[in-house]
């Protein structure tokens, strides 16, 4: 087994039409191209597709691979939507697939090694309320693994310096209180500070 998990986050924006082919043309690129070798995991965001839909736009990924999509449940059946696929040379340590809140967030659990290990991925509401009681439901649904690891779409900042684009807003008060929680609880490391998002070394 390899000591190695290479993840990629993506919040697509929308996965119809033209700019399905177009994501999907990007990919074929990464696929064989990648700095990093290869992908091994695919978190995505707002696809903005629903159950119908998935059924055709569902064949991201070219190769084999273990998708799970969520179908869109935001306003108008529109935004949010997530999906957590799997390169077939890690489905033989996978054990068990959720949905939490709503379709905010899913998550896998892997056997590597001795050790499991979720993956989590969420979609944040872009309200402080309703991103509190995400961070506090999360906090209270999960399994117990040994390691965590936490990506998606936050849509909040916990410092400016973190910013690239997108809300220039810090999260403080409640909010703050129940994202430390959750990420005291899970063990998380932040990899922009310690770290890289090329990999991650198992340890």
């Amino acid at each position: 087994m390899m000591d190695r998990l290479n993840i990629i986050s993506w919040n697509v924006r929308g996965l119809g039409g033209k700019h399905y082919l177009k994501i999907r043309s990007v990919f074929r690129r990464q696929l064989r191209k990648s700095v990093i070798g290869r992908i091994d995991v695919l978190l995505i965001q707002e696809h903005h597709l629903n159950e119908q839909r998935i059924q055709k736009y569902g064949n991201l990924l070219p190769g084999q691979w273990r998708q799970f999509w969520v179908p869109a449940t935001g306003d108008n059946n529109r935004k949010a939507g997530l999906c957590i696929a799997i390169n077939d040379i890690w489905c033989s340590a996978f054990l068990h697939y959720g949905v939490l809140t709503c379709g905010r967030g899913q998550y896998v659990i892997l056997q590597i090694g001795l050790k499991k290990w979720g993956l989590l991925n969420i979609y944040a509401p872009n309200h402080t309320k309703d991103r509190t009681i995400l961070w506090k439901s999360l906090m209270a649904q999960l399994p117990v693994v040994d390691h965590w690891a936490l990506a998606g779409d936050f849509n909040m900042l916990e410092d400016g310096c973190d910013r690239l684009g997108g809300t220039s807003q810090t999260i403080s008060g409640l909010e703050l209180y129940e994202w430390e929680r959750l990420i005291f609880s899970l063990g998380l490391l932040d990899l922009w500070h310690v770290s890289s998002f090329e990999g991650y070394k198992i340890p």
